[in-house]
């Protein structure tokens, strides 16, 4: 491994948002910036190699496997972008979770105190932290009321993150996205765009909890990672940022672009779920402050969805 200025221990790289936000990195951002990284990328699978990438398959609250990558890499940062539970199905063992997401992230602050690192950026969550709709917008300072033990957590673990500011220095930017799409996307419950298109391309009806008219923000999961990239580079810390395309459609209109991709698209309402959160108005008010938003177009990026869904095996 040739000899870099950083190296970022990135927590769930090897996941969703994770490959997204390397492959940014290494087919764009490379090319044009001065510092260069070393990612060691910690999650569930390992990836292709690629210069300057390590990846490792492990459970990070392992502590004492983490202790080892902190030693053997001289950590310089952390992006944390890594959970064991999702929205759906948090509620059902609070204990674990709390176990696994709380006390897993605690354990890895104290290492980062341990041997000094300084920088965390952390993946949050732009609906579930903020619960069902009391406001006109979600700001960031928002009163925060979750629906879920996802959202409890997520909140408390920003919180802790705070406080190992304060008495640690340990700088942060806090990134609460909203409804992520796109390649790599792998779960089976968690994520309406892909999970539709995949149901469409296998010729199954998609079922939608309620009558479809529940808004959301999506984003573009490369419009994410343009967005993470730019924030990073311009040393944007110690803040909390909701981090969406500022559009908000609702399951209808998702269902109607997908079936201008997909024409045999169909679906079937069924009974709404009371863990969901529901018509959340989502400012990216904040956001655009920092950085010039420019979003795919939902039909663009339902098309490019689409194309990875089909030929990802």
């Amino acid at each position: 491994m040739k000899k870099v200025n950083k190296n970022i221990l990135f927590l769930g790289g090897t996941g969703f948002l994770g490959r997204n936000i390397i492959e940014y990195y290494t087919s764009i951002l490379d090319k044009n910036i001065v510092q260069e990284y070393c990612f060691i990328l910690v999650g569930k699978s390992n990836m292709v190699e690629i210069p300057n990438v390590v990846s490792i398959e492990m459970d990070y609250t392992d502590n004492n496997a983490l202790r080892a990558i902190f030693i053997k890499y001289n950590i310089d940062e952390v992006f944390h972008f890594i959970s064991t539970s999702i929205p759906a199905t948090s509620n059902n063992n609070i204990k674990e979770d709390v176990n696994s997401n709380l006390l897993g992230t605690i354990a890895l602050l104290e290492l980062m105190n341990e041997f000094q690192v300084k920088r965390i950026s952390y993946l949050s969550s732009g609906g579930t932290v903020y619960g069902e709709k009391i406001e006109n917008e979600y700001q960031e300072d928002t009163i925060s009321s979750p629906n879920n033990s996802y959202g409890v957590l997520k909140i408390a673990i920003e919180n802790y993150i705070k406080l190992y500011h304060k008495i640690h220095g340990i700088e942060y930017l806090i990134l609460r996205i909203s409804n992520p799409f796109g390649k790599y996307h792998a779960s089976a419950k968690n994520g309406l765009i892909n999970i539709a298109v995949r149901k469409a391309i296998a010729n199954e009806p998609i079922q939608i909890w309620g009558d479809g008219t529940t808004t959301k923000d999506y984003i573009f999961a490369s419009d994410f990672a343009n967005i993470f990239w730019q924030l990073k580079l311009n040393n944007i810390c110690n803040e909390t940022i909701n981090i969406g395309s500022g559009n908000n459609y609702s399951i209808n209109e998702i269902l109607v672009n997908i079936k201008k991709v997909i024409p045999s698209t169909t679906w079937e309402y069924v009974d709404e779920k009371v863990f969901d959160t529901k018509n959340p108005v989502f400012s990216i008010s904040k956001l655009k402050s920092k950085w010039k938003v420019e979003n795919t177009s939902l039909l663009k990026a339902i098309e490019e969805t689409y194309q990875w869904e089909l030929n990802k095996n």
